[in-house]
């Protein structure tokens, strides 16, 4: 009876490993089970994927490639960029105190930007107006620090600490769009994966339904 219990235990251990890399991966699966959002992914059979997700307005996407081994693929994306913004001009204005602003293409987004503002024992929180602009009073900073409400999911900090210029412009990387997996594990099961997901709540296992 061991013996045959030890062969089956083999026979269904490499029935998974022959799951895994079976061209049966390769499909679309979808996120379950999380109200008001849909996500899927794409494996591809050149071991590429495509991620999507959308949540209201929020529209992102993402890709990489997938691997398996054993009864898991791991999904990883290309490194991810340092900053979501990009300071692209600084200097010395005539009027008093700090202005800072971003710009974009899409105007409509610019009020969504938060600046984090820091210096000398100094912190402060503030949303851009309508035109992505704030300006302070005050004018010695140590570091600023930009977060998108709808589509960051980190801040992005920038010292000015020597820099002696009050006027500070930012753009808005494409990145910021982008969804990153950073080995990202999915168990496999029987027409479903089982795992995180990159932009939901760390920790917390998801489901995605394999498309028939």
């Amino acid at each position: 009876m061991k013996k045959i219990i030890t062969v089956l235990f083999a026979v269904t251990f490499l029935k998974t490993q022959a799951q895994v890399n079976d061209k049966d991966l390769v499909g679309e699966y979808y996120l379950t089970g999380v109200m008001e959002v849909g996500s899927g992914i794409r494996l591809n059979d050149d071991q590429t994927f495509d991620l999507f997700f959308s949540y209201g307005a929020l529209d992102k996407s993402g890709k990489g490639t997938w691997s398996g081994k054993g009864n898991e693929i791991t999904l990883e994306s290309d490194p991810r960029p340092a900053s979501d913004f990009k300071l692209v001009n600084s200097k010395h204005i005539g009027s008093r105190g700090t202005t800072i602003k971003v710009t974009d293409a899409n105007t409509q987004i610019l009020k969504y930007v938060v600046y984090i503002l820091s210096g000398k024992g100094y912190s402060d929180t503030v949303e851009a107006d309508e035109n992505g602009t704030i300006h302070f009073n005050r004018s010695e900073w140590d570091s600023i620090g930009l977060v998108h409400e709808m589509f960051s999911d980190r801040v992005s900090y920038f010292n000015v600490s020597k820099n002696e210029n009050n006027y500070f412009e930012f753009t808005i990387e494409p990145c910021i769009m982008n969804i990153y997996c950073n080995h990202l594990v999915l168990t496999v099961h029987d027409g479903y994966l089982e795992g995180e997901h990159p932009l939901l709540e760390p920790g917390k296992t998801y489901r995605y339904e394999k498309s028939q």
